[in-house]
């Protein structure tokens, strides 16, 4: 029994559209007299990317299937014969075969069979003269004929199919856990937080706690019957796309996917559940995400550490983005407003118990101000005269004096109290961090072979100095082990040598700055043993020339996550809400603000500009009950408020 043959029909897993699939090639070796050592076809199974049966004829794709869908082949002029059938997509051939692969659902390949099926065998047949061999053909898998002939066989396949032993997610996790505590490595000391009998993910958390949180956790999650190893970057919009910003390059094997909004991290190799030695994969997929990626991210968020935190605290505080604060006066609305309004915008401010209430206070006005100077905090007191274009924005005379004197008024679009924080709050914030990212041996040397390989393709020349004026060494070509082949450029003819990765490093270990060896022959034979001493010092003068540059070129300022501003509305009840905030009152709701899901942005009148209210903009409001009670408030804002 062929095993790549029995894996692609356990993961197609539908036992009726492999019979189809088997029936159809059948009618073509018996309808076009195909025997088994016919070398214009071509039968192959596929388990890497494309994972599918395929039939070749002549070079040509005729008929695939795989999980999801059936491909068939169909003359141009026949096309117009299956426009009732739905088609997924298609693709052309050249022009001197005047036929299209067209591709299918499977429902719809059964429903329409008759007509998809001698639409098919017809193209197939009109096409096979055309030429004398596949050039597959040495892909050919005779099984798969025998496969097709022999429904037997067949069966033998299909009831051989892997058992679908699948053990439960929350099973697959306390397996999991029993095992990372059995490993003599670092992920016996992970902790894999509790999961319920219907959980579809876990969080789990590393030996130092510092990934393991709501800004990042590691997650092993189940989706679409797929289980995959994953890092999530969560919290706000901003904390979420620091770790996207700072992680330039990723290793093998791991890549970046959309979650919530931003981008997180996953191993890129996904487990059925039915998988052998599933949970000794996932164990490994798990260390693996540890011993590449781990440090970055946890070298990442220390570095931000202050800022992010500040996302946390709020986020574990359950501070309310739109609250109000309410009472008789003479309770101290101002100032809890004013002790509020700091909690929020520096979360890490605090007073020194030991001082008196005088003091305190004298502190806590001295920080307000501070905030208040620099717009993060921002004042402003509803009144019965308080109007939409004052609050969001508006039309204002402005007086212009010309070169002359003579004075004249224009109208300008002027941006109001509240428009004007959003913006702040919407800038990008710029924190004076001096970030040096890791450029390694492996990063030099894999850009070298890239670059060398991107020259070889444009048959352009890649030259490498030596330290002999006017001569040099050109890169001629890449081994199949990924080593360098070098050649003088004063000569084809000249002899080649060859540069691996291993001695390359090791010599770079020894020697990051080429300036201090006196005799390289000597040295570096003794280093890396008999060598091609002028061919590893060219390479090695490009890499740590490389290193170096990147080093320099990457130390720059980075920029932080947004911090969080206030708008407090003093006397929140004195105004008319709905003629003040107009159609934004909906952009103040949680699940409206930007960066969410269901974000809204609305055209402003005036301005004609796209606006929205960030994710990071508190309001808190302030309300005089002796004035006007609760009860009697702008039904819109009751709404949208926390009281």
């Amino acid at each position: 029994m062929n095993l790549e043959i029995k894996k692609r029909i356990d993961l197609i897993d539908n036992s009726e559209a492999i019979k189809l699939f088997f029936d159809l090639l059948k009618s073509l070796i018996d309808t076009a007299h195909i025997s088994f050592d016919d070398e214009r076809l071509a039968l192959n199974v596929r388990n890497d990317y494309r994972k599918r049966f395929s039939v070749n004829i002549n070079s040509r794709l005729v008929l695939m299937i795989n999980a999801t869908d059936f491909a068939l082949m169909v003359n141009d002029e026949d096309l117009g014969k299956i426009e009732e059938v739905p088609v997924l997509k298609t693709e052309n051939f050249e022009k001197q075969t005047p036929a299209t692969l067209v591709y299918f659902r499977y429902e719809d390949v059964v429903k329409n069979l008759q007509t998809l099926q001698s639409l098919w065998l017809k193209s197939c047949v009109d096409y096979l003269p055309q030429q004398q061999k596949s050039q597959y053909r040495i892909h050919h898998i005779e099984e798969l004929y025998n496969i097709a002939i022999n429904e037997t066989l067949l069966e033998e396949y299909l009831c051989n199919k892997t058992e679908n032993n699948f053990l439960k997610f929350s099973q697959i996790i306390n397996e999991l856990k029993a095992y990372l505590l059995s490993e003599n490595n670092i992920l016996k000391d992970f902790k894999i937080s509790e999961v319920k009998d219907n959980s579809r993910w876990v969080w789990i958390a590393d030996n130092h706690n510092i990934i393991g949180d709501t800004i990042v956790h590691y997650e092993i999650i189940s989706r679409k019957n797929k289980i995959y190893t994953e890092i999530h970057f969560e919290g706000d919009q901003n904390s979420k796309d620091v770790f996207y910003n700072q992680i330039d390059r990723l290793p093998e094997n791991i890549e970046w996917f959309k979650w919530q909004n931003s981008k997180s991290i996953r191993f890129l190799t996904a487990f059925n559940f039915n998988e052998k030695e599933l949970i000794e994969k996932l164990a490994k997929s798990l260390l693996y995400l540890e011993e590449n990626i781990g440090e970055k991210i946890r070298e990442v968020k220390n570095m931000h550490r202050p800022i992010i935190n500040k996302e946390k605290q709020l986020s574990e505080k359950n501070i309310q983005l739109n609250q109000i604060l309410y009472g008789p006066p003479g309770t101290g609305k101002t100032y809890n407003t004013i002790n509020k309004a700091i909690e929020i915008a520096n979360p890490e401010f605090k007073i020194n118990d030991s001082l008196n209430d005088a003091n305190k206070r004298k502190a806590l006005k001295e920080e307000y101000n501070r905030l208040v100077d620099e717009g993060q905090i921002v004042f402003t007191t509803f009144h019965q005269s308080m109007t939409y274009e004052d609050f969001i924005e508006g039309i204002k005379p402005v007086i212009e004096e010309n070169e002359d004197g003579v004075k004249s008024v224009i109208y300008e679009v002027k941006n109001g109290i509240f428009k004007e924080i959003c913006k702040n709050a919407e800038k990008p914030q710029f924190e004076k961090l001096e970030v040096v990212k890791n450029y390694s041996f492996d990063d030099a040397f894999n850009d070298l072979v890239l670059e060398a390989n991107q020259k070889l393709e444009n048959k352009e020349q890649f030259f490498l100095p030596i330290l002999t004026e006017n001569l040099g060494l050109k890169i001629v070509g890449i081994s199949d082990r990924g080593n360098l082949i070098l050649k003088p450029i004063y000569s084809d003819d000249a002899k080649e040598y060859t540069v691996s990765y291993s001695r390359a490093e090791k010599l770079q270990q020894a020697y990051p700055d080429l300036s201090v060896v006196k005799n390289i022959d000597k040295e570096f034979r003794a280093v890396i043993g008999g060598s091609n001493s002028t061919a590893y010092w060219s390479v090695l003068n490009y890499i740590n020339n490389k290193i170096n540059l990147e080093k320099k070129s990457t130390s720059q300022n980075i920029t932080s996550p947004s911090k969080p501003f206030v708008l407090i509305i003093d006397e929140i009840n004195r105004g008319n809400v709905s003629q003040i905030f107009g159609e934004l009152i909906t952009l103040i709701e949680e699940d409206k603000r930007l960066g969410n899901d269901e974000a809204l942005e609305i055209t402003l009148p005036y301005s004609k500009e796209k606006f929205g209210v960030p994710s990071n903009l508190y309001i808190i409001g302030t309300m005089n009950t002796a004035d006007r009670s609760v009860e009697a408030l702008d039904t819109a804002l009751r709404r949208r408020f926390v009281f």
